[in-house]
């Protein structure tokens, strides 16, 4: 994420099964549907629906690597995103999973390109 702005979201990086809306720069073509926005979300996945609700994770989302995360549970944890216009990357950095935190941590990313490629990297 070295050639973009790179933001990071401090209530998503102190926070545990918590989603924040973020607006695209660029339309993402999904599924036969242009999208302008992605919800990120401290469990590992970007919610890509309309609708905001309690089952996120039920539908309509991207996820690099899923799972129980809690960014309150290790002081580097830190959830950032970027866009450059044509692609869109989230990165999960240092996230420990709630209930087994001796399993150590995990950094991965989302990218969303314009073109309606989806990528995904472990670090």
């Amino acid at each position: 994420m070295d050639q973009f702005k790179v933001i990071t979201h401090d209530m998503l990086s102190k926070s545990y099964r918590r989603a924040a809306t973020v607006s695209l720069s660029f339309d993402f073509p999904f599924y036969g549907h242009i999208l302008k926005n992605a919800t990120i979300a401290t469990g590992g996945f970007l919610y890509l629906g309309d609708y905001m609700h309690s089952w996120l994770a039920s539908t309509q989302y991207i996820a690099p690597l899923m799972a129980n995360f809690d960014t309150r549970l290790n002081a580097n944890s830190v959830i950032k995103y970027a866009d450059n216009g044509t692609d869109f990357i989230v990165q999960w950095e240092e996230t420990a999973l709630q209930d087994f935190v001796s399993a150590g941590t995990f950094t991965f990313q989302a990218r969303l390109r314009h073109t309606g490629e989806i990528g995904r990297a472990h670090v």
